[in-house]
C-alpha cells in the first residue's frame, strides 16, 4: 500500500492524552503483575536490602539511565528477578522524562499524575517512585 499522505502531527493535548493512557494501562499492568509474582527462592531467602547492599558493594548499582540501559540488555541484576515489572517500570519512568520534556515543568506532570492516579494512592506511589528525579535544574520530581 502506498502512502500517499503524511499523518498529521499530535497536538500537545492529544499526545498528552495519549501518554495519560498508556501510564493508566501500564500501572494497571504492573499492579495487576505484582500481585501474580512469586519472586525467586534467592530472593525471598536473601530479601531485597541483603541484594541491594551486595550490588552497591560490587558496583552493580548505576545512575537510573544507566540503569535503564543496562534492563534493555538484561544486565542489571537486581532486574533479573522480575524483567517484566522492571520493563513496566522503566516504561513509567520513559513516560515521566516524555511529560517532562513535553510539558516543560514538573507543574504538568502533578497534573497527568493527579488524572492518571486519581485517588489510588497504590498508582500514586509507584509513580512518585518511578519519576524521582525527573526534570531539570530546581524544577525536578521529587519523592
Amino acid at each position: 500500500m502506498l502512502i500517499t499522505k503524511c499523518p498529521q502531527a499530535l497536538t500537545k493535548e492529544e499526545e498528552v492524552h495519549r501518554i495519560h493512557d498508556a501510564l493508566g494501562e501500564i500501572l494497571d499492568a504492573l499492579i495487576k503483575h505484582r500481585g501474580a509474582y512469586v519472586p525467586p527462592e534467592e530472593y525471598r531467602k536473601q530479601g531485597f536490602v541483603a541484594i541491594a547492599a551486595s550490588a552497591l558493594m560490587e558496583g552493580k548499582i548505576r545512575s537510573r539511565k544507566q540503569s535503564h540501559i543496562d534492563n534493555l540488555y538484561g544486565r542489571d541484576p537486581l532486574d533479573s528477578f522480575d524483567p517484566v515489572g522492571s520493563a513496566l517500570r522503566n516504561a513509567i519512568v520513559d513516560l515521566g522524562e516524555h511529560i517532562y520534556k513535553l510539558l516543560g515543568s514538573v507543574e504538568g506532570m502533578q497534573e497527568v499524575c493527579a488524572r492518571v492516579c486519581g485517588e489510588n494512592q497504590l498508582k500514586l506511589a509507584i509513580i512518585d517512585s518511578a519519576w524521582n528525579s525527573i526534570g531539570e535544574g530546581d524544577d525536578r520530581w521529587w519523592s
